[in-house]
């Protein structure tokens, strides 16, 4: 089960894309100092000028658009892991921090292991840590090692696919 990368699907609103970069800073790091070429799949509506440009300076984060029907099932499936990420900005926190996305219960549906990187004060995080079902990050440092377990170590991805999959049958059936 080699990891080739792992996949986001979404908007990039309430400043998502700030996170996603240090997920992409994170990879770059990841593969300089192992010799490996992770990538992030970003899965998203057209980019600003200034987000190509943020993104751009990291050879990490691969740029594929926005899919739909048979063509986002087809990039879902060929996922090795997915990503949920939210803002560490405050006004962004006060949005969203009482919801959990149904792109969550998507995500835990899956079988695919899923990868959150966003502030331990909100909801979805806080679901998602307390049933030990996706690596949670709650700050860049702990960022790293979550996606070092991600990608190396099949038996923390089988055991999140587990909790994943017991979570989904009582909360999500």
């Amino acid at each position: 089960d080699e990891v080739k990368g792992i996949s986001y699907f979404g908007n990039l609103a309430y400043d998502r894309l700030s996170s996603i970069i240090d997920v992409g800073d994170v990879l770059d790091e990841i593969n300089v100092e192992y010799d490996c070429s992770f990538k992030l799949f970003l899965y998203t509506r057209s980019l600003s000028n200034e987000a190509k440009e943020r993104i751009s300076k990291h050879p990490a984060i691969e740029y594929c658009g926005y899919v739909v029907g048979d063509d986002f099932i087809e990039a879902l499936t060929a996922s090795d892991l997915l990503l949920h990420v939210e803002s560490f900005r405050k006004d962004s926190i006060d949005r969203v921090k009482h919801s959990i996305s149904t792109k969550i219960a998507d995500s835990l549906s899956s079988g695919i292991p899923l990868v959150a990187y966003g502030p331990s004060t909100i909801a979805s995080m806080n679901y998602l840590v307390m049933h030990e079902c996706a690596f949670c990050a709650s700050s860049k440092i702990e960022l790293k090692d979550k996606l070092l377990a991600a990608l190396f170590h099949i038996e923390e991805r089988k055991r999140i696919v587990d909790n994943s999959n017991k979570i989904k049958k009582t909360n999500h059936d």
